[in-house]
């Protein structure tokens, strides 16, 4: 029985004290604001919603601003919301467009000029098959690809930070390639003119080792899907007959292109054994989840049946070139960190 001080009773701790610190699966995502800084063209703002609809779900899409709107407000506003970085577009009287990356509360600032932009619409009329994203396309965040920027150099190395923690960081033990990787963020850095080139694409997967035709009928795409003209065949087993295949489909089938690399997929045993999936073996399934239909039969997902796939990347925009200008400490103030070599006192005056 514990020993009583003074007439009372000293209770000791029997529970170790518990951490108030969130593990890493229980941390917030970063969260963005992307708006405008002023009055701004029509072309802007289209590009303003359409980066908006890149950085989806962490974003605010229907963010609303004023030609007046004050940073300070902004501040106030994305301290309770969970906000952690800005993304602001100030356009000039001589046309000229600045884009900063700034952490919130108290930066860095990383701000680029506006070299050349195409908008999601201008990608998608001058492509001959576009590709159109659903909605539920952009309930993840895109897996994002820096290349060409290297940690050698201060002013590099604050960009790969920036935008790393522009978007939420993978999860390798739970992430389902195949569900939840629906888009790509692609940043290019030239390290001669100091520009970065943004690019945005759509993922693909098309199931390989099978007839055109019986590949439409997996997928499952087009105006009628799945419907095949076959009124005239013989025999069932024409349809995996590729010559027959320019007859059969309902509607043209888009051509392979150079720019698809396939890869091997993990198929699972006739009957795993149940501690061989315990002990996660069968991790690998995932892209291969049964689904059940209304009638209660079981069917695989859409790009699952064939052993193999090719993976394409479609444009689906914004297309941005940006050029970089200055690095500041503080938010969109303080210390410059780093000045580009092609900045000059006209820059200066337009920021």
């Amino acid at each position: 029985m514990p020993k009583r001080s003074g007439g009372y009773r000293k209770k000791r701790r029997t529970q170790p004290p518990q951490s108030t610190e969130p593990s890493e699966s229980e941390a917030k995502p970063p969260q963005s604001f992307v708006f405008r800084r002023g009055p701004a063209s029509p072309e802007v703002r289209a590009l303003l919603l359409d980066l908006r609809r890149v950085l989806l779900p962490n974003t605010a899409l229907r963010l609303r601003e004023g030609d007046r709107s004050d940073l300070k407000d902004l501040l106030d506003v994305a301290g309770p919301l969970g906000v952690t970085h800005f993304v602001m577009f100030r356009e000039s009287r001589l046309g000229f467009v600045n884009v900063r990356f700034a952490r919130t509360p108290r930066g860095p600032t990383v701000t680029f000029r506006l070299e050349r932009f195409s908008l999601s619409s201008d990608v998608h009329r001058a492509q001959r098959r576009p590709l159109t994203l659903k909605h539920t396309d952009f309930e993840q965040a895109p897996l994002l690809i820096l290349s060409n920027l290297d940690t050698d150099t201060p002013n590099t190395q604050l960009l790969v930070t920036m935008f790393r923690n522009l978007l939420p960081p993978l999860d390798v033990k739970n992430i389902r390639l195949e569900q939840d990787v629906k888009r790509v963020l692609l940043l290019d850095w030239n390290a001669t003119t100091e520009e970065l080139e943004w690019r945005h694409y759509g993922i693909r997967i098309r199931p390989q080792g099978v007839s055109r035709t019986i590949r439409r009928v997996i997928e499952r795409r087009g105006r009628r899907a799945g419907a095949l003209g076959a009124g005239h065949l013989h025999d069932i087993s024409e349809l995996a007959d590729p010559s027959l295949a320019a007859t059969l489909l309902t509607s043209e089938s888009e051509a392979e292109g150079p720019s698809e690399f396939q890869f091997e997929r993990w198929m699972p045993p006739p009957n795993p054994e149940p501690s061989a999936i315990s002990a996660g073996v069968g991790t690998a399934v995932s892209g291969a989840r049964k689904r059940t239909t209304g009638s209660g039969r079981s069917r695989m997902s859409a790009a699952s049946y064939a052993p193999r796939a090719a993976v394409r990347l479609i444009e689906v925009g914004p297309r941005m070139t940006m050029r970089l200008l200055k690095i500041e400490e503080g938010l969109s103030s303080g210390t410059v960190l780093y000045r580009a070599a092609s900045f000059s006192a006209r820059d200066g005056a337009q920021l």
